[in-house]
């Protein structure tokens, strides 16, 4: 895939350096080994005949957790699986997505019976109807603002490239939703 014009040669080698090798895998364990497995093979068989100048595929590896249903692995022949389309009709595709960042670290399995999609939705929902009630200009002065909201909202930024670097994407939604309880109490 790195130059697939190419009919002479595999790839041009300016190409795997411009694009390889990839700074970040992520992937299910199960699914992941035997990935990681072969492109690690190719990757030093590619490396020991000069065509490529790094020796491992991946700079960075995340293994993410797999989602179960009442304490088992989902399987289509068990009849435990989630059916997404219901979940994505009734609460919509941000709140699925919410709920799988929140549920907790991303190389934690989870049990899709312990989350909450409509409780995603109800956040959701609040901090759009939160946004239509913040009536401050931009550039006001924020010395005259609410100073519990200021540090919460100060935190909050400083922390979130960290957070979100570190891929603790749930610590990022928790401090998201006590900005959201922050900036509703200063309101009211």
């Amino acid at each position: 895939f790195l130059d697939p014009s190419r009919t002479d040669v595999a790839f041009d080698p300016a190409q795997a350096r411009e694009w390889a090798p990839v700074d970040q895998y992520t992937g299910g364990v199960t699914h992941a080994i035997l990935h990681l497995l072969y492109a690690r093979f190719f990757t030093k068989v590619l490396h020991d005949m000069g065509l490529v100048d790094f020796e491992e595929p991946f700079t960075r590896l995340l293994n993410q957790g797999m989602v179960g249903m009442n304490g088992a692995t989902m399987s289509k022949s068990r009849g435990n699986l989630v059916r997404l389309s219901d979940e994505l009709e009734i609460n919509g595709v941000d709140a699925v997505r919410l709920t799988m960042v929140f549920a907790g670290p991303p190389e934690d399995d989870i049990d899709w019976a312990d989350v909450s999609p409509g409780g995603s939705m109800r956040f959701l929902q609040r901090a759009w109807r939160l946004s239509g009630d913040v009536t401050s200009e931009p550039g006001v002065d924020p010395a005259g603002g609410d100073l519990n909201l200021r540090r919460i909202t100060h935190r909050t930024v400083h922390d979130a490239e960290q957070l979100v670097e570190g891929h603790r994407f749930n610590v990022m939604v928790a401090r998201t939703m006590e900005l959201v309880n922050a900036v509703r109490k200063a309101i009211d």
